[in-house]
């Protein structure tokens, strides 16, 4: 894949009895802005649950009414497979794939407890498996109308730094601004209190056992930021420290960043799926913001 892509055509899977009440939400506003960004085709697929597949014709008639107020092209049913949800989502794959999509938009935004369940089971397989960037919404989304920060999260890893070229051009392509983030344990005789520091946080500010991880660090996100602004990227980042959980660390400084977009990869680090697919998952399920996912196959 070329490291600057386009967005031309996107597909949104949603779960058709949770439509309306979707529509209600901030998603409406999320999908006009894209659209308006990337210019880009939207097609609707549904993904049928068991309760609605196996309810009947009328409630499945009812459930593929188009809502109101919206405009959205007829949209086309995808069944989940009740019998094996990695079939399902490998034939979904492969009909994004021919049909040339650019990008996946997962809504797990289920009226029930089980529906959501459902919907975050189908989005926890596709994501390692889709070479197609995909982008999540959770029930606590709340998009304000603009991807103004855009927070990408690094360890620094030779996978992150191949990821990083994508996300330097999905920030233009968003007039986003990017903030580099860092969760940095510290050093077992420090006693640091959670907070998130600037890279240009003076040395003479940082305990002094901590001097030479703090510069070297310091010194990676200077070369992220670096390449972003050659790029035309507004970039600045960020470095927390105080040893929350990974997954908690993010989410907090997506938070305390006013950040409209996560930026990630499915799996990087030295333990991929059993480390950083477990962060991933866990980020997705609980942010307030989009997170956009992009699987490392994708960059071969």
């Amino acid at each position: 894949m070329s490291s600057a892509p386009s967005i031309r055509k996107i597909i949104w899977a949603v779960n058709p009895l949770d439509l309306n009440s979707i529509m209600k939400t901030s998603m409406p506003r999320l999908l006009r802005s894209l659209v308006r960004l990337t210019q880009a085709e939207v097609e609707t697929i549904y993904i049928l649950t068991p309760d609605v597949a196996i309810s009947g014709p009328t409630i499945l008639k009812e459930s593929l009414r188009r809502p109101r107020g919206f405009q959205l092209k007829e949209p086309k049913v995808f069944i989940k497979d009740v019998s094996s949800l990695k079939k399902s989502v490998r034939a979904f794959c492969r009909y994004s794939e021919l049909s040339k999509a650019d990008l996946i938009i997962v809504s797990m935004n289920g009226n029930t407890k089980l529906r959501r369940l459902m919907l975050r089971q189908f989005a926890q397989v596709l994501l390692p498996r889709s070479r197609i960037p995909v982008l999540t919404t959770s029930s606590k989304l709340q998009f304000q109308g603009k991807w103004s920060r855009l927070l990408y999260p690094t360890d620094f890893g030779k996978h992150s730094e191949r990821v990083f070229t994508r996300v330097i051009a999905l920030a233009r392509i968003l007039k986003a601004e990017i903030m580099v983030y860092h969760e940095a344990r510290s050093p077992r005789n420090i006693q640091a209190r959670r907070r998130t520091i600037e890279f240009n946080t003076a040395v003479d500010s940082v305990p002094s056992a901590w001097v030479d991880s703090w510069v070297a660090r310091r010194t990676r996100m200077q070369e992220y930021v670096d390449r972003a602004r050659k790029s035309g990227v507004i970039a600045n980042a960020f470095l927390d420290v105080g040893g929350l959980p990974l997954h908690e660390a993010i989410l907090r400084a997506a938070r305390k960043l006013n950040a409209r977009l996560i930026a990630t990869a499915s799996f990087s680090g030295p333990v991929k799926s059993a480390i950083s697919g477990a962060v991933t998952k866990r980020v997705v399920n609980n942010s307030h913001c989009p997170v956009w996912i992009l699987h490392e196959k994708a960059l071969r």
